[in-house]
């Protein structure tokens, strides 16, 4: 059966893909599920430089369920090109990288890196509040 849809000019093989954010940059999956079943891959927000994140605690359980503010830690775009990415290139699904930031400056210069960057099937923009 044919599952495939399109995702503006990108096609999936099915319409099944992962919550940006709720990811990491896929490696951390593998051991559950097989990244070629996947429709779509949505990495975790990568800003223009490292981030550490918002200090522990960044999880508190809830009555109904968690709240969480990690602050969007991630390795940088620099990073992500040179260690991450490679790693997703092994699989079959598109990967879409989302990219945060808290300026204009931060976005284009993001954006300019991750530009023709083989592997990168599209870009999901987050905008933080400054």
């Amino acid at each position: 059966m044919d599952l495939s849809v399109n995702l503006g000019k990108v096609r999936l093989k099915n319409p099944v893909t992962v919550a940006s954010g709720t990811f990491g940059y896929g490696r951390e999956y593998a051991d559950l599920i097989d990244l070629n079943s996947l429709g779509g891959i949505f990495t975790k927000a990568i800003t223009l430089e490292p981030r550490e994140g918002n200090p522990g605690p960044r999880v508190v359980e809830t009555a109904g369920g968690m709240l969480n503010a990690i602050g969007l830690a991630n390795v940088g775009v620099d990073a992500f090109i040179s260690d991450k990415l490679p790693y997703l290139k092994k699989f079959d699904t598109p990967v879409f990288v989302n990219i945060a930031g808290t300026a204009n400056y931060d976005y284009c210069e993001t954006v300019k890196k991750l530009d023709g960057t083989d592997g990168i099937a599209g870009l999901e923009i987050k905008h933080l509040m400054s």
